[in-house]
């Protein structure tokens, strides 16, 4: 009995690793793709803002409650795509406050304090369904968008080579790191039109894609090798049912 269930559990073992092989090299093909980027001449990120980087607006902890506005923190978001939607803390401010901090699909927010290793992580406002405003450990970029695609924006600045880019401009302090306006705007940005970049965003999301499939059918599996485990422990399901 034993030794037939360690059969069975042996074939979902291979299963697991094909699946695994099949992640690992669409993470290669993923990385290549952010390598090809790394290589593009580059400009200034500062060429292609209409607006900012602006800092957010620092309000005191009484401020903040169940009502009021939604502001967006240093931990409302990680690098990449984000939800701005939920999950926000709520903090009571003024029209003419929001009108001034207001966030907007398309901008660009950037952390200016934080952790040395998280300190410039971006995410682009890709939606909103009320009046968001942000914090003051924030920077707000607005892009000219005939010259830079927010998505790939967010990509770009998500890159190794930003991370490494920022680390070298931070001001350390006692566990925190900081980055100015300056910083942001003379950060590197490559050279590519928006339909380039389009075309850029296009070829990675489909091996993103394919990479995230596995990953969804990877957990399913492993869910089901166990329950099945437990079912055979227990005697529910014969060892000669699963193996046929």
């Amino acid at each position: 009995m034993q030794r037939q269930v360690v059969k069975v559990l042996d074939s979902f073992t291979k299963l697991e690793r094909g699946i695994e092989a099949s992640i690992a090299k669409f993470e290669a093909l993923r990385s290549g793709l952010m390598e090809e980027l790394a290589e593009l001449e580059c400009g200034q990120f500062g060429e292609v803002l209409k607006q900012g980087p602006q800092n957010g607006i620092y309000k005191p902890a009484s401020s903040y409650g169940l009502q009021g506005t939604p502001i967006v923190r240093i931990d409302s978001f990680s690098r990449g795509r984000s939800d701005l939607t939920r999950g926000l803390l709520r903090v009571a401010v003024s029209g003419g406050e929001i009108a001034r901090y207001g966030l907007e699909v398309g901008d660009i927010v950037i952390n200016r304090v934080n952790t040395p290793d998280l300190v410039g992580k971006a995410t682009s406002v890709r939606r909103l369904i009320e009046p968001t405003i942000f914090e003051s450990n924030m920077m707000r970029c607005k892009l000219h968008h005939s010259a830079a695609d927010p998505g790939f924006t967010e990509t770009w600045l998500g890159s190794s080579t930003v991370k490494r880019y920022f680390l070298q401009r931070a001001k350390s302090a006692i566990s925190q790191a900081s980055i100015n306006g300056d910083d942001v705007r003379d950060c590197p940005f490559p050279k590519m039109d928006v339909p380039g970049q389009l075309a850029f965003l296009k070829r990675l999301d489909a091996v993103e894609g394919q990479r995230m499939a596995e990953v969804v059918e990877l957990a399913k599996l492993r869910q089901l090798k166990q329950g099945l485990v437990g079912d055979l422990l227990a005697g529910r399901v014969a060892v000669s049912v699963v193996a046929a």
